[in-house]
C-alpha cells in the first residue's frame, strides 16, 4: 500500500499509481556538482479530494488567493510554490520532499493531475529561485562609522553574528603605507551569517558542525567597490512661512526661500547646500516633493484669480502644480496643499520654489492680495535610492555594504565547491538540511562488531535477511551482497568517471593589479590548483571554478602589516579598483604602532590592525584558502600544505582517479525498509569489498523490485 501526503494531507492515488524514485548524493560525471533525490512523472487521478487538495486548478475560470504564511493546500494551493510531500510504503517512510504540480490533463471532463516530487535539497534550490544577497536583511547590524567600532570589530566574537572591517589598501587612503585613513576600512559580513541567514530566508533549517569550526568561523565576504558607500533613503524637513507678503501688480513672482523658522534633517558630507536663501543644490540625484498650505485676501474682492507653485532647476522650469482661485469675497481662509516633483539630473543643480500669481478683475485697477504661506513641508526622496561614501560619524547600513548582483544560489555552490560539501535532507525532520565535508560524511567507526572470529572482515550472514550493519574494525557498512541479482549483468568502470586528464579548481580571475601580475607572469590563476589524472585517453579539462576572485598579499617596504591590495596601476600610481568579491580569513594582528586617521587628524595609535587574507595569519600559517601554493608570495613569508585542494579534495579525487577505482553498476532488490534506512554516509558491503553508496535510480515505490544501483569501490578509509 502506498499513500501520498501532500502538506500532510493524503491524496488519492489509484491503483496504477507508479512512483520511480531516484535517490543521489554525488555526481560522479560532474565532479563539482551535487544530487537530489526525485522522482519520475506520477499521475493523480482528479478525485474529488484531490480536486480540493489542489485548489479546483484544473478549472481556468476560477482563481484563489494566496498567503505565503498558510500551508499549500486546497484554497491557497499554488503550483508556483512548493508544498511538502511525503510517500509511505506499507506505512514506512519511503521519501520526504517537495509535491510539484507539472501538467493538468482535461479529457472529456476525465481530469488527471501530472505532478513530481523531489528531495529538500531542490526544494531549497528552487525557492531560493532568483534571490541575490542584497534581498538578506542585516540592517541588525546598522552603526556608527567610527574608530571605536572599527577597531572593537577585531575583537569580534567569531561564533557571534558580527561584521568586521579588514585592513585592505583600496588604493588612495594612505600616503606613506605605514598609516591608514578611516575611509581605508570598509564593513565585511561573516560567511556563516550569510549561510545562516540564507536558509532562514528560505524556510529551511540546517545542521551544519563545519560553521563552528575555527577555519569556518574566520570567514568573511568583501566587496571591492570604488568606495566605502551608505544609501540615504529619505531626508525631509518642514517649515512655517508666517511672513504675509503683498502683491501690488498683476503677474507678481515671489520667491518662497529659507526662513529662520525652517528645520532641517541633518545630512553627512554636505549633500544638501542652502543657496543664500534663494533655494538649495545637491550632488547627488534625487527627487524633491513640496507641499503647501495656501491662505490669501484680497481688497476688494476680483475673480478668476489663477495660482501656480512652482519648481525651478536654476532657471529652467521643471514642474508646476496650478490651481484657480476664485475671491468673491474680501477674505479667503481655505488652505489647500499643493505639491511638485522634480528629479535631478546633474550633480550640482540648484532649486528652488516660486509661487506665481495672475489675476483678471474687468478693469485696470490693480489689487492688492495678501499671500500667506501658512505650512510648507519639503521632503527629499531618494529614489532609487542613492550611494554615497560613508562619512566619518554617519550611519553604517549594513545592507549597503553587501555585495550586489550575487545570487543566494550561486553564493552557497561556491562555499560548497571550496570546502567540498555534501548537502542532503534530512531523513526525519521536514525542511531540514545537513552540510557536512566529503571528509567528515562517511561512518568511520562506533558501530557494533558482528565479525566472525577470525576478524578478517567478513560477516557471517544471517538468516533474517535484514541489511545488518557490520564492522571491519574500521568502518560501518550494510551489507547488501544478498541483495545483488546476481543474474544481470554488472557493470564495471574503471578508474570511476573519468573524462578528463585535468581537473582544474580556480577562483575566478580578476584583473586587479597583482593578480594581473601573478597570471603574467606564471600564466595560472593566484591560489589555483590542477590535478592530474595521468589519464593518456583525453587532453581535455574540467573545471570547478568559485565565483569569488583570488586575493594575493603584500608588504610594503618599512612596514610589517600584511594585507590585500585590490587596486588597478603600479604602488605609488595606484587607483581605485571596482573588483569582484573576495573571501578571506580574519584574525587581530599585532604589529610595530601606527596610527589611524581621519584626513589629517589622528584618531589612535595602534599595535594591531584587522588582517585578512587567503592565510590564516600572515607570519605563521596552518590554513590557506588558495586550492593549491602559489609560485610566488608579494610578502617575505612562507606558505603551507594545508589548502582546501589537501583539506577538502585530494581524498575524493584520489578515490575517483585510483587506477584500483571501480564504479559498480548493477541490480539490486531493495524494499521499503532499506529505503527507509537509507544513509549515504554508511557503506555498502557486497562481497568482502566496501562501496559508497551513489545512486539509486528509479525505485518503485508501489510495487518494490529491482532497481539499478551506483556504487563507487572504496580505496581508502583513512582521514
Amino acid at each position: 500500500m502506498i499513500e501520498l501526503f501532500i502538506e500532510n494531507k493524503k491524496v488519492d492515488v489509484s491503483s496504477q499509481f507508479s512512483t520511480l524514485l531516484t535517490y543521489a548524493i554525488d555526481d560522479l560525471k560532474d565532479f563539482a556538482a551535487r544530487n537530489s533525490s526525485y522522482s519520475k512523472v506520477m499521475i493523480l487521478p482528479g478525485t474529488a479530494r484531490n480536486n480540493l487538495a489542489l485548489g479546483m486548478i484544473f478549472d481556468v475560470l476560477q482563481s484563489n488567493p494566496y498567503d505565503a504564511e498558510v500551508r499549500n493546500i486546497a484554497t491557497n494551493f499554488n503550483a508556483a510554490k512548493k508544498a511538502n510531500a511525503i510517500i509511505f510504503q506499507d506505512n514506512i517512510q519511503v521519501f520526504k520532499g517537495t509535491f510539484r504540480l507539472l501538467k493538468i490533463i482535461d479529457d472529456g471532463g476525465r481530469i488527471e493531475y501530472e505532478g513530481a516530487v523531489f528531495g529538500e535539497l531542490g526544494g531549497f534550490v528552487a525557492t531560493l529561485g532568483a534571490l541575490k544577497l542584497e534581498n538578506l536583511d542585516f540592517s541588525a547590524l546598522d552603526h556608527i562609522f567610527n574608530e571605536t567600532n572599527v577597531v572593537n570589530s577585531w575583537l569580534t566574537r567569531f561564533n557571534s553574528t558580527a561584521y568586521w572591517y579588514p585592513m585592505v589598501d583600496y588604493a588612495n587612503t594612505s600616503t606613506n603605507k605605514h598609516d591608514w585613513d578611516i575611509k581605508t576600512f570598509r564593513p565585511a559580513l561573516f560567511v556563516k551569517d550569510y549561510i545562516k541567514k540564507i536558509f532562514a530566508n528560505a524556510g529551511y533549517r540546517l545542521t551544519a558542525p563545519i560553521l563552528n569550526t575555527n577555519r569556518f568561523r574566520r570567514l568573511i565576504v568583501t566587496s571591492t567597490r570604488k568606495e566605502s558607500e551608505n544609501t540615504y533613503v529619505s531626508n525631509s524637513f518642514n517649515g512655517s512661512f508666517n511672513d504675509q507678503v503683498y502683491i501690488a501688480a498683476k503677474n507678481r513672482q515671489l520667491v518662497i526661500s529659507r526662513s529662520n523658522q525652517v528645520n532641517f534633517f541633518s545630512l553627512s558630507g554636505n549633500t544638501l547646500t542652502w543657496n543664500n536663501g534663494n533655494g538649495f543644490t545637491t550632488d547627488h540625484d534625487i527627487n524633491i516633493t513640496i507641499n503647501f498650505d495656501l491662505a490669501g485676501s484680497l481688497t476688494p474682492p476680483a475673480l478668476n484669480i489663477e495660482f501656480a507653485l512652482q519648481l525651478f532647476k536654476g532657471a529652467i522650469l521643471v514642474s508646476q502644480v496650478t490651481d484657480s482661485i476664485d475671491f468673491n469675497q474680501s477674505t479667503y481662509a481655505a488652505q489647500y496643499n499643493l505639491s511638485a516633483t522634480a528629479e535631478a539630473t546633474n550633480n550640482g543643480d540648484a532649486f528652488s520654489v516660486k509661487a506665481t500669481m495672475t489675476y483678471s478683475n474687468g478693469d485696470s485697477v490693480d489689487r492688492g492680495i495678501t499671500f500667506e504661506v501658512i505650512r510648507s513641508s519639503w521632503v527629499i526622496n531618494n529614489s532609487p535610492a542613492f550611494l554615497y561614501p560613508s562619512a566619518y560619524g554617519g550611519l553604517v547600513q549594513m545592507n549597503q555594504t553587501i555585495p550586489r548582483n550575487i545570487l543566494q544560489v550561486d553564493f552557497i555552490s561556491s562555499i560548497a565547491k571550496l570546502f567540498n560539501l555534501l548537502i542532503y535532507e534530512d531523513p526525519n525532520e521536514i525542511r531540514l538540511l545537513r552540510i557536512t565535508p566529503y571528509v567528515d560524511f562517511y561512518d568511520l567507526g562506533g558501530g557494533p562488531r558482528l565479525l566472525n572470529q577470525d576478524d578478517t572482515g567478513i560477516l557471517l550472514i544471517n538468516d533474517s535477511g535484514d541489511g545488518l550493519l557490520i564492522d571491519n574494525g574500521d568502518v560501518n557498512a550494510v551489507d547488501w551482497s544478498y541483495k545483488l541479482n546476481r543474474n544481470r549483468p554488472i557493470q564495471i568502470t574503471p578508474m570511476s568517471e573519468v573524462n578528463a586528464r585535468y581537473y582544474d579548481f580556480t577562483y575566478k580571475p580578476d584583473t586587479d593589479y597583482w593578480n594581473d601580475e601573478y597570471q603574467r607572469k606564471y600564466n595560472e590563476v593566484y591560489g589555483s590548483r590542477r590535478f592530474d589524472t595521468e589519464f593518456d585517453f583525453s587532453k581535455d579539462v574540467e573545471k570547478c571554478e568559485l565565483i569569488f576572485s583570488p586575493t594575493p598579499l603584500v608588504q610594503y617596504d618599512g612596514d610589517d602589516k600584511v594585507m590585500p591590495a585590490i587596486y588597478k596601476g603600479k604602488p605609488g600610481t595606484e587607483t581605485s579598483f571596482e573588483g569582484n568579491i573576495r573571501i578571506l580569513q580574519v584574525r587581530s594582528q599585532t604589529c610595530a604602532s601606527w596610527q589611524l586617521k581621519n584626513g589629517s587628524t589622528v584618531l589612535r595609535t595602534l599595535t594591531d590592525y584587522g588582517y585578512a587574507g587567503h592565510f590564516n595569519q600572515p607570519d605563521a600559517p596552518s590554513s590557506d584558502l588558495n586550492f593549491g601554493a602559489t609560485q610566488e608570495l608579494f610578502y617575505p613569508g612562507v606558505s603551507t600544505t594545508n589548502n582546501q585542494f589537501n583539506l577538502y579534495w585530494s581524498q575524493y579525487m584520489a578515490e575517483i582517479t585510483d587506477k584500483d577505482s571501480r564504479l559498480i553498476t548493477a541490480y539490486f532488490r531493495l524494499d521499503e525498509k532499506d529505503i527507509s534506512q537509507l544513509d549515504f554516509s554508511k557503506f555498502i558491503w557486497i562481497d568482502g569489498n566496501l562501496y559508497r553508496l551513489n545512486k539509486i535510480e528509479d525505485w518503485n515505490a508501489t510495487f518494490p523490485d529491482e532497481c539499478r544501483v551506483e556504487l563507487l569501490k572504496v580505496i581508502q578509509t583513512e582521514r
